[in-house]
């Protein structure tokens, strides 16, 4: 009886996984990245050559940002393994921050015309909630592969699935950004990545559920 129960146990710990489940954490990864990907190609223009803040401004902006994500990271990582749900420790920070993590990606691309000083403000608040965000979605997901099975062939299998999706989502985030723009706003520029920040902001929440 005992041996059976040692079996069992054993067989759930090293279960394998369903394609609707290794698809399913590969397009939680895939749905940041689109964001990730998005935010770091077109950003620094879009707040130099569309909103009209100086280089240098957002050249420390950027800066800053990396050493608070440098400090918010293992922060976030023990936040993370303190956390005891219903929902389990990553669930509901995928599911509770897909929101505002799309939110501050369409502010990013939002000039709210404050004035320069206005606008630099702006620029800083809502930038800096944007990468705060990036981190609370990024560690609870990467932290699954070892929370779904510990089958190391499974997590192979979990992890080039993973892999592949963020690829293509890498892809597709690059290539139709500008033509996207382009096609909305025209000559408006501001408009145009606006309205395709908030269609990625869409597609990020839908991948992300």
């Amino acid at each position: 009886m005992i041996e059976t129960e040692k079996a069992a146990a054993v067989k759930t710990k090293y279960r394998g996984l369903s394609w609707m489940e290794r698809i399913g954490y590969g397009f939680g990864d895939m749905s940041y990245n689109i964001i990730f990907q998005f935010v770091n190609a077109y950003l620094l223009f879009y707040y130099t050559d569309v909103g009209g803040i100086k280089p240098a401004v957002i050249a420390a902006l950027f800066l800053i940002v990396r050493v608070l994500d440098a400090i918010f990271d293992p922060i976030m990582g023990v936040i993370l393994d303190k956390t005891n749900t219903r929902w389990g420790k990553a669930r509901p920070y995928l599911l509770w921050v897909a929101f505002p993590f799309a939110l501050f990606t369409f502010l990013c691309f939002t000039t709210p015309h404050f004035g320069e000083t206005g606008n630099m403000v702006y620029a800083y608040i809502t930038y800096i909630l944007l990468g705060m965000s990036f981190s609370m979605q990024t560690i609870p997901v990467n932290s699954l592969t070892g929370r779904m099975t510990n089958s190391v062939e499974e997590r192979t299998v979990l992890t080039t699935t993973r892999m592949i999706l963020v690829y293509i989502g890498i892809l597709l985030s690059i290539s139709c950004a500008t033509p996207l723009a382009d096609l909305i706003g025209g000559k408006d520029q501001a408009f145009g990545f606006q309205m395709t920040a908030l269609i990625y902001a869409a597609v990020s929440i839908a991948l992300n559920l």
